[in-house]
């Protein structure tokens, strides 16, 4: 039929199709299926069944009429998976196929014709290909980005389609290719392949590598050294491209080699409209093959995936907080530190945007039983490789109060590997205690080591510290699980045992407390003000240089083993600057009590040849005690380097003790160089009275400083070494020393076995 008279009957209305009814179609909405029949519908709802080919051949060659377009000359029909309008002409039959309705049939046989509609939302064709343009597009950045999308990039092959196979050109062989996929060299392939080029200037230029890592739809071809766009190139090959001049572009024919204008024709080419064509359409192409369970399962399958990506992303973020000791909640939920790391994240990972507005896993109920969870996961842990790798434990526990006033039991788990004999310190929990007496707490470490599925009789010693409630020898803590298993052997704690005899010193001798209540109640009186804090700051920079900075006050803690040392040199090294400090505040301070309590400092103590005099041996005492008390703090500590950690402080106190008159000269040069401190002087005596006296002995008057600051430090170190000496003491170095020499029995009878075999 002729142009001029299809367009006459179109405008009379006797040519009409359905085309015009069909609803817009998203480009994923098809499937391929291979029938051998359609359906033709005429506009009497007539209908008759009729091959497709027939139909095509008889239009084709009785009348000078352009083939359907988009329809392929083979047995496959594309199908909409989409459920569709029976009114809108196109019908599915059981089967599947698909039923092209309203299909002008005219009277005669020599009129017979398939008409389309000049419907301009009817997408457009062309002979060579069926497509049908998509009212819904998907970016090209989109489909690119995806890895699902990327990994279907090499469909099975149809043998019943017409369309130009993929297959390599005769002449490269090479893996770039051979393979339906994208091909991205490596630096030393691209080197020895590329195609190189020479400038006017004599400058080289070959194939950049920045190209693959820009642009992730350019393939390279080693045989030519060139590279094309994947897209274009498979869309032109199986036929699927409308524009006419496709075979002439480079990126099509895989000849593309101007490396000196690569970034401006890789940019057009990536934003053409040629190009998105051949993304949506090899996007069909792939895609056709699902049907629609497929398709759904598939985006199903993709959203849980996702989920499952984010919640884990969640996951890490909530186990880097826990880890460090920071809260997740804060007065609203948005400046949350959960929220915001995954804010942060989101940078990185935009999809947690979409999580965070969904408040999908986010509730407090929700990150609580998560913290359970992951609590409970590391337990178990640790508990596996408990029985797996040792099966006996040693048992350390201490009771506290924490800020809200409820006693909380801390528990411990201490044991050796016997792979590699390896020393583990594990912290199980802490458990809320009732009331803090000795049947209370062995009934809570009995349910724990019960819900740990631990046997108390795998205990085979127990530590604590000295008070009653747990070191008590007959109804103690340690005392009942003994009477459970006689094996488990009670341990005073090294640490506490170590800090209760610094305690006893302090407490025995006299110059040793009263320079640790000095150093305290300098402490808070500076740092109890900020005015005066500033005072000493700006007092104490102006002796610094620029690179220095003003050392802090400590103050002292009684819970805390490893402070004193810090607290009493953080006064000596700012003697001088302290002393200026409290004569400034007694001169320009406010209350008549703050110049009182300055001044007393300052005068009544710091001027003293004692107080300087005290602050040098306790910095002489506590800083080696200190150090023997980090080194028991350590988890893979042994008892015969706590028993050879404490004999050596013996030693250098008693060394201290003999080395009097050397440490008595130091201190007596350093005082020379202060101004304030005073000479050391002699008290004067004090006559005891007639009624407390009693016999005929004279009173003890000391002849000289030196020999008063002997007897004062005489009596500090030797309180010391007899706290260090006590029998509880003794007694625990005795059960190692037991121990000790058993394992060398033990050693001994195993080598002579040895020698007799």
């Amino acid at each position: 039929m002729p142009n001029k008279e299809r367009c006459k009957r179109q405008r009379e209305g006797k040519l009409h199709t359905a085309a015009s009814n069909v609803p817009k179609l998203s480009c994923f909405g098809f499937t391929k299926i291979t029938h051998q029949s359609v359906q033709v519908t005429n506009t009497n709802n007539e209908s008759a069944n009729t091959s497709l080919s027939n139909v095509l051949h008889k239009n084709n060659r009785e009348h000078d009429v352009e083939s359907v377009s988009g329809i392929p000359t083979s047995t496959e029909v594309i199908t909409c998976t989409t459920p569709v309008n029976n009114d809108s002409g196109i019908n599915i039959n059981d089967d599947d196929s698909l039923l092209v309705g309203n299909v002008n049939e005219s009277s005669s046989d020599e009129e017979d014709s398939l008409s389309v509609s000049n419907d301009p939302d009817w997408p457009e064709t062309n002979n060579d290909s069926f497509f049908v343009t998509p009212a819904i597009s998907v970016p090209s950045e989109t489909i690119l980005e995806s890895e699902s999308f990327l990994d279907t990039l090499a469909p099975e092959s149809d043998p019943t389609s017409t369309h130009p196979s993929t297959t390599p050109s005769p002449g490269c062989q090479s893996p770039c290719c051979t393979q339906s996929r994208i091909y991205q060299p490596t630096f030393d392939e691209l080197k020895k392949t590329s195609v190189r080029q020479t400038s006017p200037d004599g400058k080289h230029r070959q194939c950049p590598m920045s190209i693959f890592s820009k642009y992730s739809w350019a393939t390279y071809c080693l045989t030519q050294g060139s590279i094309a766009c994947f897209f274009c190139k498979t869309a032109s090959e199986k036929g699927l491209i409308t524009f006419t001049n496709y075979k002439n572009n480079a990126f099509c024919a895989a000849t593309f080699a101007n490396w000196k204008r690569w970034q401006e024709k890789l940019e057009k080419h990536h934003n053409s409209n040629f190009h998105r064509e051949a993304i949506e359409k090899i996007s069909c192409l792939n895609n056709a093959k699902m049907n629609v369970g497929a398709q759904l399962n598939d985006k199903y399958k993709g959203n849980q995936e996702l989920h499952r990506y984010l919640f884990l992303k969640q996951l890490s973020s909530l186990k880097y907080l826990v880890r460090q000791g920071l809260a997740l909640r804060g007065h609203e939920r948005i400046d949350s530190n959960l929220i915001q790391l995954l804010k942060t994240r989101a940078e990185d990972v935009p999809e947690l945007n979409n999580w965070i507005e969904n408040r999908q896993y986010l509730s407090p109920i929700i990150i609580n039983e998560l913290l359970e969870m992951m609590g409970n996961t590391a337990l178990r842990s640790i508990l596996e490789d408990i029985r797996n790798n040792s099966g006996f434990f040693g048992l350390i526990a201490d009771e506290s109060r924490d800020i809200s006033n409820k006693e909380q039991l801390t528990c411990i788990l201490r044991w050796v590997s016997l792979s590699d004999l390896m020393t583990h310190e594990d912290f199980i929990g802490m458990y809320l205690v009732e009331k803090p007496d000795a049947e209370t707490i062995a009934a809570s470490l009995k349910d724990i080591l019960l819900r740990c599925s631990l046997n108390l009789n795998d205990c085979f010693w127990q530590a604590y510290d000295g008070a009653a409630t747990m070191s008590g020898h007959l109804s103690g803590v340690a005392a009942r699980l003994q009477n459970e298993n006689p094996v488990a052997f009670r341990i005073h704690c090294s640490n506490h045992r170590l800090d209760l005899a610094l305690k006893g010193c302090a407490n025995e001798s006299k110059i040793i407390g009263d320079t640790l209540s000095f150093v305290q109640d300098l402490a808070v009186f500076i740092r109890h003000s900020p005015l005066r804090m500033s005072t000493y700051e700006n007092i104490a920079s102006e002796s610094l240089e620029d690179n220095e900075h003003v050392e802090s006050l400590h103050l002292l803690c009684p819970t805390r083993w490893t402070v004193r040392t810090k607290a009493i040199l953080a006064v000596l090294n700012s003697y001088q600057a302290l002393y200026d400090t409290l004569l400034s505040i007694s001169r320009t301070a406010s209350t008549r009590e703050i110049r009182d309590k300055s001044a007393g400092l300052a005068i009544r103590k710091m001027t003293k040849f004692a107080t300087f005099f005290g602050l040098h041996f306790a910095v002489h005492i506590f800083s080696v005690s200190e150090q023997l008390s980090i080194t028991m703090q350590t988890k893979g500590i042994l008892a015969q380097t706590v028993m050879e950690g404490v004999q050596a402080l013996k030693d250098n106190l008693q060394q201290q003790r003999d080395g009097y008159d050397v440490f008595f000269e130091q201190i007596s040069e350093k005082a020379a160089v202060l101004s304030m401190v005073k000479e050391p002087t002699i008290p004067r005596p004090h006559k005891v009275p007639r009624r407390l006296h009693d016999g005929d002995a004279e009173q003890h008057h000391f002849e000289s400083e030196k020999s008063m600051f002997r007897a004062q430090y005489f009596e500090a170190i030797d309180a010391c070494l007899s706290e260090l000496n006590r029998d509880s003491m003794r007694n625990h170095m005795n059960h190692f020393d037991k121990l000790k020499t058993l394992s060398s029995m033990l050693q001994t009878e195993s080598h002579l076995n040895l020698t007799i075999l």
